[in-house]
This record gives structure tokens, sequence and C-alpha cells, in this order.
């Protein structure tokens, strides 16, 4: 789908595409379109190179490099992989010829997506709503909140279909290490996958896969 895609943007238009990991597989892709391309990433060589964010309860702030320019950039966001997609989209709008400061104000202003390390209070004790419902996800969300916050972490997880099968027992595994507590609250019943053999976990047996390497794991019945 996306290399059918990229063949069908003409010579005069632009890609933006990322660096780094995953940079062999989008280079194939990215042989298929007679576009120009810029890349954008923390590699030296990218047309727009960002540094790793200095992070904060209050955001974040980091510099994007583009030839001989550079850019300071602050913002409300507090996850760190937020500055690959900003710098995506600095570069987009500097490319369209919107002068940098105009770009680097609505990032600023920019409070974030709903459920995305989104603050729904903030005091003595700071409440943060993430749709992080894999143990991957939860994995780098908790990791981000234990770089910025000093006190205790204290996760409700209510995971999505997927990610209450059997099979995906193994990937809990350390997931919760910087949570001092995981709070597994009443999952929903789910409609059986007629296409599956494996049934979902309910609360009480994902209790027991998470307990495998945490040692504080809660049921609320």
């Amino acid at each position: 789908v996306f290399k059918k895609l990229l063949s069908s943007i003409p010579e005069t238009g632009l890609v933006l595409a990322t660096s780094g990991k995953t940079s062999a597989s989008i280079d194939q892709a990215l042989a298929e379109t007679k576009a120009r391309i810029l890349r954008y990433g923390t590699d030296q060589k990218t047309d727009y190179r960002y540094d790793q964010p200095s992070l904060s309860a209050k955001g974040m702030s980091f510099n994007i490099y583009r030839d001989e320019e550079q850019h300071r950039v602050n913002s409300p966001l507090i996850h760190a992989y937020m500055a690959e997609n900003i710098t995506g989209s600095f570069a987009l709008a500097r490319e369209m010829n919107i002068e940098a400061q105009v770009i680097l104000d609505a990032i600023f202003s920019f409070k974030g997506l709903k459920r995305r390390m989104e603050k729904r209070h903030e005091g003595k004790v700071t409440l943060i709503d993430d749709i992080a419902h894999s143990p991957v996800k939860v994995r780098s969300v908790l990791e981000n909140l234990k770089h910025i916050y000093k006190g205790k972490i204290h996760a409700v997880f209510e995971p999505n279909t997927g990610s209450r099968m059997p099979s995906m027992a193994d990937s809990y595994d350390g997931a919760f290490g910087d949570a001092d507590t995981v709070i597994i609250p009443r999952l929903s019943i789910l409609k059986k996958n007629k296409e599956s053999a494996e049934e979902a976990l309910d609360a009480s047996d994902l209790a027991q896969v998470i307990c495998k390497t945490h040692t504080n794991v809660l049921v609320l019945e």
C-alpha cells in the first residue's frame, strides 16, 4: 500500500521520512518514488536532525538542526517519542515556507491528544491517562514517567482484547518494572473470536501473569 502511494507522488512532490531503526524497510519503500526525499531523525546525515529532548513534568525541550539553522523547541508534551513527530511536523511546515517562529509557537501551544500521556489532574497526586493497552507501550510510558516524576507510580491497567490473550503472556515479563503498584480493574466481558481458539484472560488470570515479574499487583472485583 505504501509503495503504491509513494509511486503515485509526482517528481514535483515531497516525501518526508524518518531515519533510524526502521531505515532499511523505509529505504525499500522510498525506492518507489520519484519525488524529492528529505529525512528527519537523530542521525547526523539527516536533513532535519533533532537531539535528545530534556524532559520534565512541564514538558520537553530540544533542538532541531537544518543546514546552518538551529531552532530551540519547547513543548508541553511529556513523552520522549513525540520529539520525532514534532521534528517531522516542523520539517513539513518549513518546506511549505512557513516561518520557523510561527511553527515553534504552534508547537508550544499544542497540548497534545486525549489519552496520549494526557494530564487529567496535577497536584499532590498527578493523574496521567494514556491509551497504552499493550505491554510494549506500557513499558515505554512507565519508563518515561519514572524519568520525569520522583514519587510512586500506581498503574491502572485495562488492556485491549489482543493483549489479554494467553499467547501474549511472555510479553508482560518486566513490562511494569517502573510501577510501584499495578491495579487491574474489572475487565469487560468480550465476545469470543470465532477465528481463534484462545479465550481472553480475565482480571485474576492477567494478574497472575504480571505477578511473575512484579510483586505488587491488585485486582478490583
